[in-house]
């Protein structure tokens, strides 16, 4: 979760995940993933400062911010060991994401300024790209398949001949109107070949400036058709969808698909939503949800939940220990409960709060290997408070957050400061966070129900048998 504009991971493990919803839409760069926290975004400064400088601040804050700080005994040695080398702002940005990487954070990262723009870009539901959406390629326990650099991530879901496929095309986007659907594969980008790319190596080669031309070659049933001209544009990708489903009984069920929680404009989308079904049974799509930020997900959350503890968060205070906070819905407002661990002192704030205008609807939550962060923590305040029945696969697993702090020179820094605890107090996991730690927990859905795959199955569609046995459950 964070604060502010945040991030979220898709795949499992490794620093690939900071940059996992940057490739998931192919734009200049998304909102990574998992990062799915509480974070801390402050607001941005349009201060400039030398390339040494942004470095230093980058290993100061890392050192003042990290919730783990045990892999941070020798962090003196860092502080300026790259001076001779960093010349420019691009020096800063890669010698920091070294150095970050001693700390066994994979989600610590300094973004740069052109990086940074297009993850504020998400968060309002646009990014530059050509508007396809792509997937890693999974084994059958649910880990990616990492290619031979694990820092480039996943390999790509191929077809037969090892070419990316697409999983969805945007509506309205460039690679939409240049011809291409969901189920074709590009085999080359510019005459570059993608056999056997991994996700970032993919989204390298398809990202770029907004208003440049790229050459595809796309493999669709087998056969290689003409090279297809895409020229990269701002895409606008509806983050919240819904629909009317009608059960075998003939009871009517609506369907509510939430892609992440960035959109600064889900709340009111939620509501608009619940408004236009008007139904009493409701299933609330988060498969492949990576998460996103911690207030929308409060907010969206209590739509659904009258009374009750949502979260509780223990987090680091800066350059000093921890305190903890739970934050509880209470009839007119969202009470917000801190306590220093140091030195015992609390304090409560009361915060505006939704409206809890689907308090009585029957609810079932889809989940899956790929439900992380944000959506972890909005489907355990549900679950956990008798709003809703989880249906599917394990969850991914992440209880962990990260602060999003706007850095000079327009850059922005993400760390990992806070974990999260479900209204019981279970604690997620570490979304594979740590050097070899296996601490990923995820959330057991009530009913287990593995996806079948079978041809034209999507989530959503009436062959998606998990979204069946929800509208079943629901109506009887």
């Amino acid at each position: 979760m964070k604060y502010g504009p945040a991030l979220p991971p898709d795949g499992r493990k490794f620093g690939w995940l900071v940059r996992l919803i940057q490739t998931v839409f192919l734009g200049s760069a998304a909102s990574i993933l998992l990062v799915v926290a509480l974070a801390l975004y402050i607001i941005p400064g349009m201060r400039h400062v030398s390339p040494q400088e942004l470095y230093h601040e980058t290993w100061a804050e890392a050192r003042a911010d990290a919730y783990d700080t045990s892999n941070y005994k020798d962090w003196d040695q860092w502080e300026h060991k790259y001076d001779s080398q960093i010349k420019t702002d691009e020096d800063a940005v890669k010698f920091s994401n070294e150095m970050l990487k001693a700390t066994n954070d994979h989600y610590a990262h300094l973004f740069s300024a052109e990086e940074t723009k297009a993850m504020s870009m998400d968060a309002n539901e646009h990014f530059v790209g050509i508007g396809i959406k792509l997937k890693p390629k999974f084994t059958a326990d649910g880990e990616p398949v990492m290619g031979a650099n694990k820092d480039d991530g996943p390999l790509m879901d191929v077809d037969s001949a090892g070419n990316p496929l697409i999983e969805d095309v945007i509506p309205g986007g460039p690679a939409e109107k240049a011809g291409l659907k969901a189920g074709d594969a590009i085999a080359a980008v510019n005459g570059q070949s993608l056999t056997n790319a991994t996700m970032i190596n993919t989204r390298k080669a398809i990202a770029g400036k907004e208003g440049e031309t790229i050459t595809l070659t796309v493999v669709r049933n087998g056969k290689t058709l003409p090279d297809m001209k895409v020229t990269r544009a701002q895409v606008k990708q509806d983050k919240l969808n819904f629909k009317t489903l009608t059960a075998p009984n003939g009871q009517k069920v609506g369907y509510i698909r939430l892609e992440d929680f960035m959109d600064l404009n889900a709340p009111e989308e939620m509501d608009s939503a619940l408004k236009s079904l008007n139904v009493d049974r409701l299933v609330i799509d988060l498969r492949g949800n990576p998460g996103g930020m911690m207030p929308i997900c409060l907010e969206l959350a209590s739509m659904f939940v009258e009374k009750g503890t949502l979260v509780s968060t223990r987090a680091r205070v800066h350059d000093a220990g921890y305190e903890t906070t739970k934050y509880e819905l209470q009839d007119k407002a969202l009470a917000v409960v801190t306590k220093n661990e140091d030195s015992g002192s609390s304090s409560t704030r009361l915060q505006e709060r939704q409206e809890p205008i689907a308090a009585k609807t029957q609810i079932v939550i889809l989940v899956d290997g790929n439900s992380a962060s944000a959506a972890e923590m909005f489907t355990a305040a549900l679950q956990q408070n008798g709003r809703a029945t989880v249906v599917g696969e394990q969850s991914f697993g992440k209880g962990i957050g990260q602060s999003v702090m706007r850095f000079p020179n327009g850059t922005e820094f993400h760390v990992t400061t806070f974990r999260y605890f479900t209204p019981n107090g279970f604690w997620l996991g570490n979304g594979g966070n740590g050097a070899a730690s296996k601490e990923q927990f995820g959330i057991t859905p009530d009913h287990k129900v593995p996806f079948t795959k079978v041809k034209g199955a999507r989530f959503g569609s009436p062959l998606d048998n998990q979204l069946n046995f929800a509208i079943d459950l629901l109506s009887k």
